[in-house]
């Protein structure tokens, strides 16, 4: 539009411009050259003007248009930043409350643990009064409890209390007699529950053995106990009665034997590695076939005992 009216204006100016190059002054103007200019004039004088109102008109449209931009870019970036600042408020609160759930959970795990742990310790106290009642039949379930409640500390992941079970239940193989008929029943049962947790089952001990256990069965009377195929790693029976006692495939690797009565005991296959056997009663009777040690296995004076294989 406005080209076209500075078109206009400027042909309106070319007629000027030919009709002055055509007289020679203005009193030798005819009347319709007169009024050829003054028409002129006015379109020359009208164009400028619509051409002026166009230009201006236009330069508002494009301050406009840029001012809409800035407003724009400035309104998207106002977005774009409450977005970022309300996306980093619900992180905070996401972590936040994920940090209070989580201090919440440790906490109840926490009490649950005191909990479960000051239960297991009450089932301690009631199993050692179980085992100090003259009953058999208390007694009994006394020594079963006490095996059960060992596994539940292992599960508990506390081995320092399961190992004292295992120190009760030696105690008490220490101060059973092999005379009294009951003490001989509670023994058994005593060696049944060791015998479960350590015995070898294809290869392997099972999941709740108690192989990584110390046992102190030192001058305990186990004359013609039955522990096959058992692990008792390290186990210490100084001046322990193993007499007659069914050993086939027991591992007494770092074992302590001094003085113990292996006499009429059968090791056939037994792992003796390292063991101390210094004073120990070993004859002619002891089986000892099979059976397998090295050159840190201390045996009895003025024994030798068969090839290891």
């Amino acid at each position: 539009m406005g080209l076209i009216v500075l078109g206009v204006g400027l042909a309106a100016v070319a007629v000027l411009v030919f009709v002055f190059l055509k007289v020679q002054s203005w009193h030798d103007l005819t009347p319709g050259q007169a009024t050829l200019l003054a028409g002129m004039g006015a379109i020359v004088a009208a164009s400028l003007a619509v051409w002026g109102a166009w230009i201006t008109r236009r330069g508002a449209e494009e301050n406009t248009q840029r001012q809409i931009a800035a407003d724009r870019e400035n309104l998207t970036s106002q977005i774009t930043a409450q977005s970022d600042n309300l996306s980093a408020q619900l992180r905070a609160q996401e972590t936040h409350l994920r940090t209070q759930i989580e201090a919440q959970s440790e906490q109840l795990r926490a009490t649950h643990a005191l909990e479960e742990a000051r239960d297991l310790r009450t089932r301690y106290a009631a199993v050692a009064q179980q085992l100090a009642e003259k009953a058999l039949v208390i007694r009994m379930a006394g020594a079963y409890a006490l095996a059960s409640l060992a596994d539940d500390w292992h599960a508990f992941g506390n081995d320092t209390e399961r190992q004292v079970c295992i120190d009760l239940l030696c105690a008490q193989l220490r101060d059973l007699t092999a005379t009294a008929d009951d003490d001989r029943k509670l023994r058994a049962a005593l060696i049944k529950v060791i015998h479960q947790h350590t015995k070898i089952s294809d290869d392997r001990l099972p999941e709740n053995g108690w192989s990584r256990c110390q046992f102190d069965l030192s001058s305990a009377d186990l004359q013609g106990i039955q522990l096959p195929q058992t692990v008792l790693f390290d186990a210490t029976l100084d001046d322990c009665n193993l007499s007659g006692a069914l050993l086939m495939g027991v591992q007494l690797s770092h074992a302590h034997l001094r003085r113990a009565d292996l006499r009429n005991a059968m090791l056939t296959f037994a792992r003796l590695r390292r063991v101390d056997l210094t004073d120990a009663q070993i004859d002619d009777s002891t089986e000892l076939t099979g059976i397998k040690y090295d050159n840190e296995t201390t045996w009895p004076q003025n024994f030798t005992p068969p090839p290891s294989t």
